[in-house]
C-alpha cells in the first residue's frame, strides 16, 4: 500500500515537472494597443487578458478566446508578435474571428 502511494506521488510529481518545463518554454504574453493580451497556445493565439474600456472589451473579446483569424488571415501559425504587427498596422483597427468558450465562433470588429 505504501509503495503504491509513493509510486502514485512520483508519477504526479513527474507530470507536474513536465508541465512546468513545457510552460517555461512558452514565450511571454504580448500586449496589443487594441487592449488585449495574447499568449501562444497549441491551438493558436489565445486572449489572456484585456484592458477595461479598451476597443477589445467594447467589441466583446473575452479572456480565453481563441483567435482563429484577423482581417481574413488564418492566425494559428502566427506567433503573438506576428499577429500584433499585422493587427496593429496603419489601418483603423481589426476584425478578429474568435472562439468563445471553445464552441461559439464570432467575428468582432475592434476599432481604435
Amino acid at each position: 500500500m505504501k509503495a503504491r502511494l509513493l509510486s502514485t506521488l512520483a508519477c504526479a510529481a513527474a507530470f507536474a515537472i513536465g508541465a512546468l518545463s513545457a510552460t517555461a518554454n512558452m514565450p511571454p504574453p504580448i500586449d496589443f494597443h487594441l487592449g488585449i493580451t495574447v499568449s501562444p497556445s497549441p491551438e493558436g493565439p489565445r486572449v489572456t487578458g484585456f484592458q477595461n474600456g479598451s476597443p477589445a472589451q467594447r467589441a466583446g473579446v473575452r479572456v480565453g478566446d481563441l483567435i482563429l483569424g484577423a482581417d481574413g488571415r488564418y492566425t494559428k501559425a502566427m506567433t503573438a508578435e506576428e499577429l500584433k504587427a499585422y493587427v496593429e498596422g496603419p489601418h483603423w483597427g481589426a476584425t478578429l474571428v474568435v472562439v468563445h468558450d471553445g464552441k461559439t465562433i464570432e467575428s468582432l470588429q475592434l476599432r481604435r
